[in-house]
């Protein structure tokens, strides 16, 4: 907390599923996540020289590492606000269809959300909107996006 107050680095160290033993890192955290699941702190990796997400948990040792001013409103993906328009799935029947109109509030059949570009994958994930969850039932889907094709191109990025 004290590192994204005062715009600090910090030194870790940090284990990753290609690196489960842990490696140092140098990171200059702006953010605290949570993702609907876990707790992650975006930062600037200065090993990798982009700004990521780290989980917290992964993290097993810290210490302060120095000023870092420079990189506090760098993070474009996390300034970036995202208009996400979400739909009854089309698959579903008129009822059923309505059902999750009432459910989400819908105005003219469609609800819209604003998200950080950077969370994005997170809200896709939470709401059953990925392209490895795209094969499931349409009742267990509920949802579709309307601008889909917008959305899955910010996501190559």
């Amino acid at each position: 907390m004290r590192a994204i107050r005062e715009c600090e680095a910090v030194q870790i160290i940090y284990q990753s599923m290609s690196d489960p033993e842990g490696s140092e890192r140098t990171l200059t955290p702006h953010s605290l996540v949570h993702d609907g699941y876990r707790w992650h702190t975006r930062a600037w990796c200065h090993k990798r020289k982009e700004f990521r997400d780290f989980l917290l948990s992964r993290i097993i040792q810290a210490q302060n590492a120095g000023p870092d001013k420079e990189r506090t409103n760098c993070d474009t993906a996390w300034n970036t606000y995202i208009k996400v328009i979400l739909l009854a799935h089309p698959g579903l029947s008129p009822a059923q269809r309505s059902l999750i109109e009432t459910d989400y509030a819908m105005v003219d059949r469609e609800i819209h959300l604003e998200c950080r570009q950077a969370l994005l994958h997170y809200l896709l994930f939470q709401l059953n909107l990925t392209d490895a969850q795209s094969n499931q039932a349409p009742e267990a889907l509920q949802l579709a996006l309307k601008n889909k094709d917008e959305i899955y191109a910010l996501l190559k990025r």
